[in-house]
């Protein structure tokens, strides 16, 4: 290697001492981190050639803005981190004299420092003209009986999943938090259930790490007196429910949506029961601070994303906590429809 050469290196690796330190530091959670690990490690599977505009044409090979918005987020993920890693790793490379392995990860560096020049000359901005049409959780719910849930709950008696419908079913929880574990209790004439939540981030920016909904025992609605009917049979006052795969137990629900309606184009999912819990929320009166705690969120805007009042059922079906609580206070950031008056959920 050459002086020229060297300085080159040099240059590349105090460009990327500068941006490393320009970058803020993520605010993701470790599961959405992961996420973005294994989006990028697909995309690097797709890039030919292995250049940051090969990477860049990649990511935008999709009709879907979403899916953009993830591969975008994944790159910035993998620069910010790759960076840092890669600095300390041509470090050792160079205190130890192995030149091979140093230049190598220089490479590294230079694609990194690369793509995020592509992804800056393009103003981080959606590629994306042309989008393919969204099939959407919430309409799907239209084509779908009014007792949905508990013929699914019915048509699951003998699965492994039968609790964990009936629980996404009551609470919105997502598939990821199954996978945490929902408690369900039953205690001083209430029934709750109890999320560890997703998608949260820390210091409260996005998400809630807990929340709990809660119904009267006397609620004549089907699906409480299951889950009532579930403790009991147990012999327990709580017990905890969960799933080992939230991609298994995906599955599963669609296997029967696809025999219960096998004529529906569409897939039933936990998304579903997630925008169906939404929707008799609406219905039931809510208000918009706690429809978001009672779906997870942080902020009131992304309620709005989840479920109908016109699509609930309301009337015996319809689900209508007594009590809404959450690990913090949900921000609002969009205006409340004139219509809809504090509930008694919020004074809790």
């Amino acid at each position: 290697m050459n002086q020229s050469e060297k300085e080159k290196i040099y240059d590349t690796i105090r460009r990327a001492r500068a941006l490393n330190k320009a970058l803020k530091p993520s605010m993701a959670s470790s599961a959405s981190k992961a996420q973005y690990a294994q989006e990028f490690k697909r995309l690097v599977a797709k890039c030919s050639p292995k250049t940051p505009a090969g990477m860049f044409e990649v990511m935008r090979s999709t009709k879907s803005k979403r899916t953009w918005y993830l591969r975008r987020a994944a790159a910035r993920h993998v620069i910010q981190e790759g960076l840092l890693h890669t600095l300390r790793e041509q470090d050792r490379h160079q205190a130890a004299g192995d030149m091979t392995s140093w230049e190598m990860s220089v490479k590294k560096i230079d694609f990194l420092i690369g793509l995020h020049a592509t992804l800056e000359r393009h103003d981080n901005k959606c590629p994306i003209t042309s989008t393919a049409k969204k099939r959407s959780k919430r309409q799907m719910l239209h084509k779908l009986p009014d007792d949905f849930r508990e013929q699914m709950y019915s048509a699951m008696s003998n699965s492994k999943y039968r609790l964990a419908v009936l629980v996404a079913s009551l609470s919105g929880a997502r598939p990821q938090e199954l996978e945490y574990g929902v408690k369900m209790t039953e205690r001083d004439g209430a029934l709750t259930l109890h999320i560890i939540g997703a998608k949260v981030v820390q210091g409260g920016v996005q998400g809630q790490a807990w929340r709990e909904i809660e119904y009267s025992v006397t609620d004549d609605n089907p699906l409480i007196a299951a889950a009532l009917a579930e403790l009991r049979s147990h012999g327990q006052n709580e017990i905890l429910v969960s799933v080992s795969s939230k991609d298994a137990y995906t599955a599963a629900l669609r296997r029967v949506g696809r025999v219960l309606w096998p004529r529906m184009k569409s897939e039933t999912t936990g998304y579903c029961l997630r925008h169906m819990f939404a929707s008799d929320l609406k219905a039931a009166g809510l208000s918009i601070e706690a429809i978001a705690m009672a779906l997870g969120h942080s902020v009131t805007r992304t309620q709005s994303l989840y479920g109908q009042a016109q699509i609930s059922t309301r009337g015996s079906g319809m689900l209508n906590p007594t009590a809404v609580r959450a690990a913090a206070p949900v921000r609002q950031n969009t205006t409340a429809h004139p219509n809809v008056k504090p509930s008694r959920h919020d004074r809790r």
